[in-house]
Protein backbone atom coordinates (compact mmCIF):
# COMPACT_ATOMS: atom_id res chain seq x y z
CA UNK A 1 0.00 0.00 0.00
CA UNK A 2 3.03 2.47 0.61
CA UNK A 3 4.32 1.55 -2.61
CA UNK A 4 1.01 2.65 -4.39
CA UNK A 5 0.55 5.89 -2.50
CA UNK A 6 4.14 6.73 -3.14
CA UNK A 7 3.68 6.58 -6.84
CA UNK A 8 0.04 8.56 -6.79
CA UNK A 9 1.74 10.90 -4.49
CA UNK A 10 3.99 11.71 -7.73
CA UNK A 11 1.55 12.00 -9.81
CA UNK A 12 -0.21 14.85 -8.05
CA UNK A 13 3.11 16.80 -7.72
CA UNK A 14 4.00 16.42 -10.88
CA UNK A 15 0.47 17.46 -12.00
CA UNK A 16 0.44 20.63 -9.82
CA UNK A 17 4.45 21.57 -11.06
CA UNK A 18 2.71 21.48 -14.40
CA UNK A 19 -0.02 23.73 -13.88
CA UNK A 20 1.62 26.18 -12.08
CA UNK A 21 2.72 27.17 -15.25
CA UNK A 22 -0.23 27.59 -16.92
CA UNK A 23 -0.87 31.03 -15.69
CA UNK A 24 0.19 32.58 -19.09
CA UNK A 25 -1.75 30.38 -21.15
CA UNK A 26 -4.47 32.32 -22.69
CA UNK A 27 -7.35 30.82 -24.31
CA UNK A 28 -8.97 32.26 -27.21
CA UNK A 29 -12.40 31.83 -28.48
CA UNK A 30 -12.00 32.67 -31.93
CA UNK A 31 -13.40 35.39 -34.34
CA UNK A 32 -12.02 38.35 -32.07
CA UNK A 33 -13.51 37.26 -29.24
CA UNK A 34 -12.50 37.79 -25.49
CA UNK A 35 -9.40 36.06 -23.64
CA UNK A 36 -8.97 34.62 -20.12
CA UNK A 37 -6.15 32.99 -18.75
CA UNK A 38 -5.51 29.98 -17.35
CA UNK A 39 -5.77 27.99 -14.11
CA UNK A 40 -3.88 30.42 -11.40
CA UNK A 41 -4.02 28.34 -8.03
CA UNK A 42 -5.28 25.39 -6.33
CA UNK A 43 -8.07 24.63 -4.99
CA UNK A 44 -8.60 25.21 -0.79
CA UNK A 45 -10.00 22.37 0.08
CA UNK A 46 -7.51 19.39 1.41
CA UNK A 47 -7.79 16.21 2.48
CA UNK A 48 -6.25 12.63 1.58
CA UNK A 49 -7.47 10.56 -1.62
CA UNK A 50 -7.47 6.91 -2.02
CA UNK A 51 -7.55 5.17 -5.53
CA UNK A 52 -11.16 3.48 -6.18
CA UNK A 53 -9.56 1.97 -9.31
CA UNK A 54 -8.87 -1.61 -10.03
CA UNK A 55 -6.71 -0.93 -13.05
CA UNK A 56 -3.85 -2.95 -13.77
CA UNK A 57 -0.97 -1.54 -15.59
CA UNK A 58 -1.68 -2.42 -19.24
CA UNK A 59 -1.00 0.46 -21.78
CA UNK A 60 -3.35 -1.28 -25.01
CA UNK A 61 -5.90 1.37 -26.12
CA UNK A 62 -8.04 -1.66 -28.65
CA UNK A 63 -10.32 -4.09 -27.73
CA UNK A 64 -13.04 -5.82 -29.57
CA UNK A 65 -16.54 -5.43 -28.25
CA UNK A 66 -19.67 -7.25 -29.44
CA UNK A 67 -22.06 -3.83 -28.84
CA UNK A 68 -25.06 -5.89 -28.56
CA UNK A 69 -25.41 -5.91 -24.69
CA UNK A 70 -23.94 -9.07 -24.06
CA UNK A 71 -20.72 -8.66 -22.97
CA UNK A 72 -17.49 -9.16 -25.32
CA UNK A 73 -14.13 -11.12 -24.97
CA UNK A 74 -12.51 -7.99 -25.12
CA UNK A 75 -9.31 -6.89 -25.95
CA UNK A 76 -6.07 -7.89 -24.35
CA UNK A 77 -5.79 -5.64 -21.48
CA UNK A 78 -7.78 -3.21 -22.71
CA UNK A 79 -9.09 0.36 -21.46
CA UNK A 80 -7.29 0.16 -18.23
CA UNK A 81 -6.82 -3.35 -17.61
CA UNK A 82 -10.68 -4.13 -18.71
CA UNK A 83 -11.02 -7.43 -20.64
CA UNK A 84 -13.98 -7.70 -21.43
CA UNK A 85 -17.20 -9.48 -19.54
CA UNK A 86 -16.76 -12.86 -20.49
CA UNK A 87 -20.52 -12.92 -21.59
CA UNK A 88 -21.76 -11.76 -18.42
CA UNK A 89 -22.98 -8.81 -20.06
CA UNK A 90 -22.73 -5.14 -18.25
CA UNK A 91 -25.14 -4.57 -15.54
CA UNK A 92 -25.12 -1.01 -14.21
CA UNK A 93 -24.15 2.80 -16.54
CA UNK A 94 -20.31 2.72 -15.99
CA UNK A 95 -20.35 -1.12 -17.37
CA UNK A 96 -21.89 0.33 -20.15
CA UNK A 97 -19.02 2.81 -20.89
CA UNK A 98 -16.55 0.03 -19.94
CA UNK A 99 -17.58 -2.10 -22.68
CA UNK A 100 -16.62 0.87 -25.28
CA UNK A 101 -13.06 0.89 -24.25
CA UNK A 102 -13.31 4.79 -23.50
CA UNK A 103 -9.06 6.15 -23.55
CA UNK A 104 -10.33 8.29 -19.93
CA UNK A 105 -13.61 8.46 -17.95
CA UNK A 106 -13.89 10.69 -15.14
CA UNK A 107 -17.16 9.53 -13.01
CA UNK A 108 -16.93 12.78 -10.55
CA UNK A 109 -18.07 10.58 -7.68
CA UNK A 110 -14.79 12.44 -5.09
CA UNK A 111 -15.44 13.49 -1.24
CA UNK A 112 -15.40 16.81 -1.31
CA UNK A 113 -12.22 16.48 0.78
CA UNK A 114 -10.31 15.15 -2.11
CA UNK A 115 -8.64 16.71 -4.35
CA UNK A 116 -7.89 14.02 -7.57
CA UNK A 117 -10.28 13.40 -9.94
CA UNK A 118 -9.86 9.82 -10.65
CA UNK A 119 -9.97 8.31 -14.13
CA UNK A 120 -11.78 5.33 -14.24
CA UNK A 121 -8.75 3.26 -16.00
CA UNK A 122 -6.38 4.86 -13.57
CA UNK A 123 -4.27 6.45 -16.14
CA UNK A 124 -5.28 10.06 -16.59
CA UNK A 125 -6.66 11.84 -13.21
CA UNK A 126 -7.31 15.24 -12.91
CA UNK A 127 -7.00 17.98 -10.15
CA UNK A 128 -9.87 19.92 -8.91
CA UNK A 129 -9.34 23.69 -8.37
CA UNK A 130 -11.07 26.76 -7.11
CA UNK A 131 -9.45 28.90 -9.32
CA UNK A 132 -9.69 32.86 -9.43
CA UNK A 133 -13.36 33.64 -7.67
CA UNK A 134 -14.50 30.16 -8.24
CA UNK A 135 -15.91 26.74 -5.85
CA UNK A 136 -16.21 23.45 -6.83
CA UNK A 137 -18.92 21.36 -4.97
CA UNK A 138 -18.51 17.48 -5.09
CA UNK A 139 -20.86 15.05 -3.96
CA UNK A 140 -23.63 16.28 -5.85
CA UNK A 141 -26.67 14.37 -6.70
CA UNK A 142 -25.72 12.55 -9.88
CA UNK A 143 -27.80 12.23 -13.10
CA UNK A 144 -27.72 8.28 -13.51
CA UNK A 145 -30.75 6.62 -12.67
CA UNK A 146 -30.95 4.77 -9.86
CA UNK A 147 -26.89 4.87 -9.65
CA UNK A 148 -25.10 6.68 -6.16
CA UNK A 149 -22.18 7.84 -7.65
CA UNK A 150 -22.27 11.67 -7.12
CA UNK A 151 -21.65 14.72 -9.35
CA UNK A 152 -19.60 17.76 -9.44
CA UNK A 153 -20.50 21.27 -9.08
CA UNK A 154 -18.51 24.46 -11.06
CA UNK A 155 -18.71 28.04 -10.60
CA UNK A 156 -16.54 30.75 -11.86
CA UNK A 157 -12.94 30.14 -12.16
CA UNK A 158 -13.64 26.23 -10.77
CA UNK A 159 -12.66 23.38 -12.64
CA UNK A 160 -11.26 19.70 -12.78
CA UNK A 161 -7.61 20.04 -15.03
CA UNK A 162 -5.82 17.12 -16.82
CA UNK A 163 -2.80 18.67 -17.66
CA UNK A 164 -1.09 15.63 -19.09
CA UNK A 165 -3.84 16.10 -22.23
CA UNK A 166 -2.15 14.48 -24.80
CA UNK A 167 -4.41 11.86 -25.64
CA UNK A 168 -7.19 14.09 -25.88
CA UNK A 169 -5.55 17.03 -27.91
CA UNK A 170 -6.83 14.93 -31.36
CA UNK A 171 -4.73 16.44 -33.81
CA UNK A 172 -5.01 16.77 -37.48
CA UNK A 173 -9.16 14.98 -37.95
CA UNK A 174 -8.70 12.14 -35.42
CA UNK A 175 -11.74 10.41 -35.02
CA UNK A 176 -13.04 11.20 -31.75
CA UNK A 177 -15.90 10.85 -29.19
CA UNK A 178 -16.45 12.92 -26.38
CA UNK A 179 -19.58 12.47 -23.51
CA UNK A 180 -21.03 13.80 -20.77
CA UNK A 181 -23.63 14.35 -18.70
CA UNK A 182 -24.21 18.32 -17.76
CA UNK A 183 -27.25 20.06 -15.72
CA UNK A 184 -27.27 24.22 -16.40
CA UNK A 185 -29.07 26.92 -15.32
CA UNK A 186 -28.54 29.62 -17.94
CA UNK A 187 -30.45 31.96 -16.15
CA UNK A 188 -31.76 33.05 -19.73
CA UNK A 189 -28.53 34.19 -20.64
CA UNK A 190 -25.67 33.14 -19.51
CA UNK A 191 -23.13 30.74 -21.18
CA UNK A 192 -20.95 28.15 -20.06
CA UNK A 193 -17.69 25.80 -21.59
CA UNK A 194 -18.10 22.71 -19.62
CA UNK A 195 -14.93 20.96 -21.30
CA UNK A 196 -12.39 22.17 -24.02
CA UNK A 197 -9.02 21.13 -24.80
CA UNK A 198 -8.49 24.09 -26.77
CA UNK A 199 -5.46 27.13 -26.48
CA UNK A 200 -2.80 29.02 -28.26
CA UNK A 201 -2.37 31.74 -31.10
CA UNK A 202 -3.38 31.10 -33.42
CA UNK A 203 -6.17 28.82 -31.49
CA UNK A 204 -6.48 25.48 -31.61
CA UNK A 205 -7.83 22.42 -30.46
CA UNK A 206 -11.78 21.74 -29.30
CA UNK A 207 -14.25 23.26 -26.80
CA UNK A 208 -17.98 22.92 -26.07
CA UNK A 209 -20.44 26.22 -25.56
CA UNK A 210 -23.64 26.05 -23.53
CA UNK A 211 -26.35 28.44 -23.57
CA UNK A 212 -30.02 28.98 -22.45
CA UNK A 213 -31.01 26.62 -25.18
CA UNK A 214 -28.24 24.86 -27.14
CA UNK A 215 -24.80 23.22 -26.77
CA UNK A 216 -22.22 24.00 -29.35
CA UNK A 217 -19.22 22.45 -30.20
CA UNK A 218 -16.15 24.13 -32.13
CA UNK A 219 -13.00 22.79 -33.60
CA UNK A 220 -10.08 24.87 -33.87
CA UNK A 221 -7.13 24.45 -36.35
CA UNK A 222 -6.38 25.37 -40.51
CA UNK A 223 -7.99 24.82 -43.71
CA UNK A 224 -6.93 22.98 -46.85
CA UNK A 225 -4.88 26.32 -47.40
CA UNK A 226 -3.17 26.20 -44.31
CA UNK A 227 -5.12 28.96 -42.80
CA UNK A 228 -6.59 29.46 -39.18
CA UNK A 229 -9.47 28.02 -39.11
CA UNK A 230 -13.00 26.67 -36.92
CA UNK A 231 -15.66 24.24 -37.44
CA UNK A 232 -18.57 24.17 -35.37
CA UNK A 233 -21.90 22.06 -34.75
CA UNK A 234 -24.74 23.50 -32.84
CA UNK A 235 -27.51 21.71 -31.28
CA UNK A 236 -31.57 22.01 -31.79
CA UNK A 237 -33.13 23.62 -28.75
CA UNK A 238 -32.57 22.43 -25.30
CA UNK A 239 -34.17 23.83 -22.48
CA UNK A 240 -31.22 24.75 -20.28
CA UNK A 241 -33.06 25.64 -17.05
CA UNK A 242 -30.69 23.81 -14.23
CA UNK A 243 -33.83 21.13 -13.95
CA UNK A 244 -32.37 18.24 -15.56
CA UNK A 245 -29.71 16.42 -16.60
CA UNK A 246 -28.93 16.35 -20.43
CA UNK A 247 -26.68 14.05 -22.30
CA UNK A 248 -24.69 15.68 -24.56
CA UNK A 249 -21.98 13.51 -26.88
CA UNK A 250 -19.69 14.69 -30.30
CA UNK A 251 -18.48 12.47 -32.88
CA UNK A 252 -16.35 12.64 -35.59
CA UNK A 253 -15.24 10.59 -38.18
CA UNK A 254 -11.67 9.90 -39.80
CA UNK A 255 -12.52 12.67 -42.51
CA UNK A 256 -14.27 15.17 -39.87
CA UNK A 257 -17.28 15.50 -40.24
CA UNK A 258 -19.17 15.90 -36.72
CA UNK A 259 -21.93 14.44 -35.34
CA UNK A 260 -23.59 15.84 -32.38
CA UNK A 261 -26.49 14.55 -29.55
CA UNK A 262 -28.57 15.51 -27.53
CA UNK A 263 -30.42 12.57 -25.14
CA UNK A 264 -30.04 9.96 -27.46
CA UNK A 265 -30.35 11.58 -30.73
CA UNK A 266 -28.75 12.96 -33.49
CA UNK A 267 -29.44 16.66 -32.68
CA UNK A 268 -26.89 17.86 -36.03
CA UNK A 269 -24.76 16.31 -38.46
CA UNK A 270 -22.30 18.57 -39.70
CA UNK A 271 -21.69 18.98 -43.45
CA UNK A 272 -18.92 21.77 -43.11
CA UNK A 273 -15.84 21.93 -44.72
CA UNK A 274 -13.37 19.48 -41.87
CA UNK A 275 -10.59 21.09 -41.18
CA UNK A 276 -7.22 19.99 -39.27
CA UNK A 277 -6.71 20.69 -35.59
CA UNK A 278 -2.95 22.02 -35.29
CA UNK A 279 -0.52 20.94 -32.66
CA UNK A 280 -1.02 22.46 -29.42
CA UNK A 281 -0.29 21.74 -25.63
CA UNK A 282 -3.41 22.86 -23.83
CA UNK A 283 -4.26 20.95 -21.02
CA UNK A 284 -7.78 19.20 -20.76
CA UNK A 285 -10.30 21.18 -18.84
CA UNK A 286 -13.52 20.57 -17.18
CA UNK A 287 -16.24 23.18 -15.66
CA UNK A 288 -14.04 26.23 -16.18
CA UNK A 289 -16.12 29.78 -17.25
CA UNK A 290 -13.61 31.38 -19.38
CA UNK A 291 -15.82 34.42 -20.78
CA UNK A 292 -18.28 34.91 -18.27
CA UNK A 293 -16.98 34.81 -14.05
CA UNK A 294 -20.52 35.46 -13.06
CA UNK A 295 -21.80 32.70 -15.18
CA UNK A 296 -24.21 29.98 -12.93
CA UNK A 297 -22.83 27.08 -11.92
CA UNK A 298 -22.51 23.78 -13.87
CA UNK A 299 -22.94 20.37 -12.84
CA UNK A 300 -21.16 17.46 -14.72
CA UNK A 301 -21.13 13.66 -14.40
CA UNK A 302 -19.82 10.97 -15.91
CA UNK A 303 -16.83 12.18 -18.70
CA UNK A 304 -15.76 10.15 -21.20
CA UNK A 305 -13.44 10.12 -23.92
CA UNK A 306 -13.30 7.94 -26.89
CA UNK A 307 -10.23 7.80 -29.93
CA UNK A 308 -12.66 6.68 -32.44
CA UNK A 309 -16.55 7.42 -33.24
CA UNK A 310 -19.28 5.97 -31.07
CA UNK A 311 -22.19 4.67 -33.81
CA UNK A 312 -25.41 6.04 -33.36
CA UNK A 313 -27.14 3.00 -31.54
CA UNK A 314 -23.96 2.86 -29.02
CA UNK A 315 -24.99 6.73 -27.77
CA UNK A 316 -28.34 5.71 -27.76
CA UNK A 317 -27.71 3.10 -25.81
CA UNK A 318 -25.69 4.71 -22.94
CA UNK A 319 -28.53 7.25 -22.58
CA UNK A 320 -31.24 4.85 -22.31
CA UNK A 321 -29.22 2.99 -19.60
CA UNK A 322 -28.15 6.23 -18.04
CA UNK A 323 -31.82 8.16 -17.85
CA UNK A 324 -34.17 5.25 -17.94
CA UNK A 325 -31.74 1.95 -15.99
CA UNK A 326 -31.87 0.05 -19.33
CA UNK A 327 -28.62 -1.35 -19.41
CA UNK A 328 -29.67 -5.47 -20.26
Amino acid sequence: MSRFVLVLGSVVLAACESVIGLGDLEFDRGGGGSTASGPTGPATSSGSTTSSSEATSATSTSATTTGDGTGGSGGEGGYGGYGGYGGAGPTTYADVVREDVPVAYWRLGELQAELLAQDDGGLHPGIYFNGDGGEYTLEQPGAITGDSNTAAAFQGGAHMLVDDAAPFRFPGKSPLTIELWMKFDSGGAAEHNPIDCQGGDPSAGWILYVGPSSFYWKRYGTDAGGLPASQGSQSSTVQNDGVDFHHVVLTMDEEGLMTHYVDGTISVLEEATPIDITDHDAPLVLGLQRFNPDSPLIVLDEVAIYDRQLPPERVSRHFQCGRFGNCD
